[in-house]
């Protein structure tokens, strides 16, 4: 049930769905504490979202579905009598102490005469290097002049507009979930999304936001060649410097990734910074771009800009350790360039900058460890966000770590084992383990380690190239020997930058999570 009473209505929460019975408990059971009132909107579902809904104490509402999800909020809007209103998809959260202050805030605010962005976050998927989040207007007041607009990607903000309503952003997020990241529904939504998009053009013209929802769900659907083109549509009917002409930019990037086309993606990339001088992903991409090239230099101007004047779009999909981001691969290009002194100097000025950033911290761990710098280590791990019953575990894989930088095999296994045994499964503790393996010659032991490593930290391509080693060796005597020359304790750890694609690669960026029968 609702936490609150029904006299005075503060917050009604409103959704609109279907075939989202497997979803909608989880969204419901997260905003009850706060919310006053729950409207869900059923457009036709086949499964038992209603039923679930009402077994959750929300108010059901059914319409048929009509291809158009402005229509379908418009009418749950009329369902709404609390003075503020929350939109949720199903399977989408509201962390509770988030939802603890929303509700405080609303509270002491009184009159409901603004709107507001939150942040919706997505989780880190396989192969990604970061969660990312967009900024979206999911909270207003309940008006009764107020109407959303655009079959796809519906936008209230117009309206919004005309009232007089301005839009502040908030601190406090909406999260999903890892089903974000399945296939299977990214296909299907790109498939809704792309027939949608082409009844909004028809019925109202073209539009940059529409050149980006086709060019999208083109891209979803493997077609790179069309999707290019959709979104260097979006760039030139883009206004200049808005959210819709950066996603444009963003999005046609993409497409040149696979396979790599680069001197056409620095070509786009100087022209997005020709208006965007200062997007931090853009600026990010770039320092790939001329790092793959081998283009050091350029590449550490493009990162060190990045970190010390980059900014975010927030109401762009992006990496939300972006920062954290460009100062790790800034250190990395440095390194490559045998600048140990100026990448560490980096990696502290980035650690006080941002003190709670885990990725910087493990950088600065990785370095000193490098080097055997035991107690300049310690020091980094006293200040990190260890839990407590694994500080111990974290101490020996420093000492062991340090030790196999001296290339003190049998002393550091014997630390690093003893860490990874009480459970320890941090990538540092990961990393020097299947070093020190691989150089010991156990390629048996190593190679679980190696496969842990992976799954805790995908995508890093220092792990991918010792678990091709042992694929390329064969199960035989030389895999050892084969993995072995491939192990570099002087190199830098994670010794490449992430895939440009990965700092301006978006999940779906609508906001309806709500699929197709």
């Amino acid at each position: 049930m609702t936490a609150h009473a029904q006299s005075d209505p503060l917050l009604s929460v409103a959704l609109v769905v279907r075939n989202a019975a497997t979803t909608l408990p989880e969204t419901i059971k997260s905003i009850q504490p706060i919310a006053d009132q729950i409207v869900v909107l059923d457009t036709g579902s086949t499964d038992e979202t209603p039923e679930t809904a009402i077994g959750l104490d929300a108010e059901i509402v059914q319409r048929p579905w009509d291809d158009d999800f402005a229509a379908a909020r418009n009418a749950c809007l009329s369902h709404l009598r609390g003075r503020w209103v929350l939109w949720l998809d199903a399977g989408e959260r509201v962390p509770e102490d988030h939802g603890r202050r929303l509700r405080s805030m609303l509270k002491e605010k009184g009159a409901a005469d603004q709107a507001y962005r939150m942040f919706v976050w997505v989780p880190q998927g396989g192969g990604a290097i970061s969660a990312e989040q967009v900024a979206q207007i999911r909270l207003m007041p309940n008006h009764p002049s107020l109407r959303f607009v655009g079959r796809v990607r519906e936008d209230v903000l117009a309206s919004l507009t005309e009232l007089n309503i301005e839009v502040e952003s908030l601190a406090e997020r909406i999260e999903r979930t890892e089903r974000e990241h399945d296939q299977q529904i990214k296909l299907q939504r790109a498939r809704r999304n792309l027939r949608l998009a082409d009844l909004q053009i028809r019925q109202h013209g073209p539009s940059a936001r529409m050149f980006n929802c086709v060019g999208e769900a083109l891209h979803r659907l493997g077609e790179a060649e069309q999707a290019a083109e959709m979104f260097s549509q979006a760039v030139a009917h883009g206004r200049g410097g808005s959210a819709d002409q950066l996603e444009g930019f963003y999005g046609l990037l993409t497409t040149l990734d696979s396979p790599p086309r680069r001197e056409l993606q620095i070509t786009t990339c100087l022209k997005g910074l020709e208006t965007f001088p200062l997007d931090a992903q853009l600026l990010c991409a770039m320092g790939g771009y001329l790092q793959a090239q081998g283009q050091l230099d350029l590449a550490v101007r493009a990162y060190q800009t990045a970190f010390e004047h980059g900014q975010v779009n927030p109401e762009v999909w992006h990496l939300d350790e972006i920062h954290d981001i460009t100062a790790a691969c800034c250190a990395l290009a440095l390194q490559l360039q045998s600048k140990d002194a100026e990448a560490l100097q980096t990696l502290n000025r980035a650690w006080e900058r941002l003190p709670a950033s885990g990725r910087i911290a493990r950088h600065l761990l990785q370095l000193h460890a490098r080097y055997g710098r035991r107690d300049e280590a310690m020091a980094v791990v006293d200040r990190m966000d260890v839990p407590p019953g694994q500080r111990e575990a974290f101490t020996a894989a420093v000492r062991g770590a340090c030790l196999a930088a001296q290339r003190n095999w049998i002393a550091a296994k014997a630390y690093l084992q003893t860490a990874y045994a009480a459970g320890l499964d941090d990538p540092f503790c990961l990393r020097w383990l299947s070093v020190v393996l691989l150089s010991l010659g156990d390629a048996a032991a190593a190679e679980p380690v190696l496969q842990h490593w992976e799954r805790t930290d995908p995508g890093n391509a220092e792990v991918q190239q010792y678990l091709a080693a042992l694929d390329d060796a064969g199960p035989s005597a030389s895999v050892a020997d084969e993995s072995a020359r491939r192990v570099r304790v002087d190199a830098p750890a994670a010794g490449q930058p992430p895939r440009p694609s990965e700092t301006v690669d978006a999940p779906q960026r609508d906001a309806q999570i709500t699929p197709e029968p």
